[in-house]
């Protein structure tokens, strides 16, 4: 009964012409609605977007160096100095264009991951072509991360999560063309990254010793790119040893002390396709390490590197979901990739593996929802009040501040800060 429907199925979704008009439906439909959500009133937000209200929010350039980008264990000087290119826009100092290019990025990345799956779809042979993009599209930006990298400004994670995709593109059309320049764009994408996020330069790091070693028609541009990518992660580490690290011992916001199981059920929970990345990662690795069997260039170490990404948060303790984005929406196509191809040798353990995937957006559902709700309720209500007190102290009138919980503080530092710079952003605002 079970295999009828299933051929039954087969048959209705095997259609060229229904394959294409469900498929791109599906994708114009996510990014649509994921690019409305980034743009729905759009304004300035609470906390580290206050670096935006300081410098491209009033019309100054973002510089390289800042204390809060450089120091006491910090150490990430690339982050948003693109967006001092809304400077050149006229209106480019206002929050909505400020998001208005977060928008645009989410489209680069869209176009760089539907080209890197065209790729591997001509690649291996893949047969419904257009049915497995929309599955690791989905499964890469339906995660609370996600969202909260383009929902919100003050993630430099979002700028990771573009790079990767453009990164794992580029390499993808080397191995098909071999072209020398896509190398040159790809070494590019992995230097901006390193010094966007602490973290990256291991991302690098292990793709290129995991290519070194398992891939044996390795060329000798190839190698030549690869130790390049190791000595850029040797590079960063020095500097940030010397420029961060040295003279600190406590990392920089770090989350409250989890235990093991906590944190495993926090991530997991908000980016449930790290599972599938960890357990592929592993067993890719000991299938070409112990039994020998040929690794899948880009593929494999492109996984492996996204098991190592994430790893390097649960190390550290972080839980936060933004901090796995990157490493969600890197390793979503390879993890579809073996999926489909258990699918082809094994017909139902592939499905039912292919119908756990489907159900990781549904696991999400709940904190995407969430994050959402969040997002919206801080750009109509916190900042038009943020506004309307600051004109109150314009014209002499006093704030009373009133708050039972423990982080007066904290929120009487953000809000006040807002509040006493209110003559140099009352134009931008």
């Amino acid at each position: 009964m079970i295999g009828k429907v299933m051929d039954m199925l087969g048959d209705f979704f095997s259609d060229k012409r229904m394959e294409e008009r469900i498929s791109w439906f599906i994708i114009i439909s996510v990014v649509a609605v994921i690019t409305s959500f980034i743009l729905y009133r759009a304004d300035w937000m609470l906390g580290d977007n206050l670096h935006f209200v300081l410098y491209t929010g009033k019309g100054n350039v973002y510089p390289l160096f800042t204390p809060f980008k450089v120091g006491e264990t910090r150490f990430f000087p690339f982050a948003w100095i693109d967006l001092n290119l809304l400077l050149l826009v006229p209106g480019g100092t206002s929050a909505f264009a400020h998001y208005m290019y977060a928008a645009f990025s989410f489209v680069v990345f869209c176009l760089f991951f539907l080209l890197s799956c065209k790729n591997i779809c001509k690649d291996y042979r893949i047969r419904y072509g257009l049915y497995f993009a929309v599955v690791a599209f989905v499964l890469a930006v339906f995660n609370t991360g996600f969202f909260d990298c383009f929902l919100n400004l003050m993630y430099p994670d979002r700028y990771v999560v573009i790079l990767f995709a453009a990164f794992a593109f580029l390499m993808l059309r080397y191995r098909e063309c071999g072209k020398t320049y896509l190398l040159v764009l790809a070494f590019a994408c992995a230097f901006f990254s390193t010094y966007c996020k602490e973290t990256v330069f291991a991302f690098f790091v292990v793709y290129a010793v995991w290519t070194l070693f398992f891939q044996k028609e390795c060329s000798r541009q190839e190698k030549i790119f690869m130790y390049s990518l190791i000595v850029n992660g040797v590079v960063f580490l020095l500097m940030y040893y010397l420029l961060a690290w040295r003279g600190h011992s406590v990392v920089y916001a770090k989350d409250a002390p989890m235990g093991i199981l906590q944190l495993c059920s926090t991530v997991f929970r908000n980016s449930a396709l790290l599972l599938f990345v960890f357990i592929f990662s592993i067993v890719r690795f000991f299938k070409c390490l112990v039994s020998k069997g040929k690794s899948l260039p880009v593929i494999d170490p492109l996984i492996a590197a996204s098991a190592v990404y994430a790893l390097e948060y649960f190390v550290l303790g972080y839980s936060s979901t933004y901090y796995y984005a990157p490493a969600v929406t890197a390793g979503a196509i390879p993890v579809v990739l073996y999926a489909s191809r258990i699918v082809s040798e094994h017909r139902y353990a592939g499905t039912a593996i292919l119908m756990l995937l489907l159900l990781v957006p549904v696991a999400h559902s709940a904190s995407v929802s969430s994050c959402i709700n969040n997002t919206v309720m801080e750009r109509i209500k916190v900042m038009p009040g943020l506004r309307h007190m600051a004109s109150l102290q314009r014209q002499g009138g006093k704030i009373y501040w009133f708050n039972p919980a423990n982080d007066l503080d904290v929120t009487y530092s953000l809000v006040n800060t807002y509040i006493n710079f209110r003559l140099n952003v009352q134009n931008c605002w």
